[in-house]
């Protein structure tokens, strides 16, 4: 069932697009570090943050934890969406429950960009449809 929105609140569609951003900023990134053009945290800080604008302008008090969950079923997965969430470094898988732990400040995360491009669906392509089972079992097991 849809809901008409009072147009006197179309200015608090603004709060859509800084939510979006606040959502990217507690995943520790400020709105130049989400490139376009890398994909980098791109679709998770989009969807995250028209989650919570839509439940701001809804007024219906989802809460985190429950946006969290829609975003990662957007998503298809919970790896991005989580760490955008909750912030911090987080270990999530579907069906289970999120981790969450506080990285020192002392700690530095590099990140390589190699100087080409290559999109998501082309990388995929590479994979194998099946792996041999040993190194299905080492690679859930770490």
């Amino acid at each position: 069932m849809s809901q008409a929105v009072d147009a006197s609140r179309i200015p608090e569609l603004k709060t859509v697009v800084s939510t979006a951003l606040a959502a990217a900023a507690r995943a520790g990134a400020t709105q130049a570090e989400v490139d376009a053009s890398l994909s980098q945290g791109l679709s998770v800080t989009v969807r995250l943050g028209v989650l919570h604008g839509l439940d701001a302008i809804g007024e219906t008090k989802l809460g985190r934890d429950k946006l969290y969950e829609l975003c990662a079923g957007l998503e298809g997965h919970p790896d991005n969406a989580a760490p955008a969430a909750f912030g911090g470094f987080t270990v999530a898988r579907a069906g289970a429950e999120t981790l969450r732990c506080e990285v020192d400040d002392a700690l530095k995360f590099i990140l390589l960009i190699p100087d080409f491009e290559v999109s998501t669906p082309e990388a995929r392509d590479v994979l194998p449809e099946t792996i041999e089972r040993r190194a299905g079992i080492l690679s859930a097991t770490n």
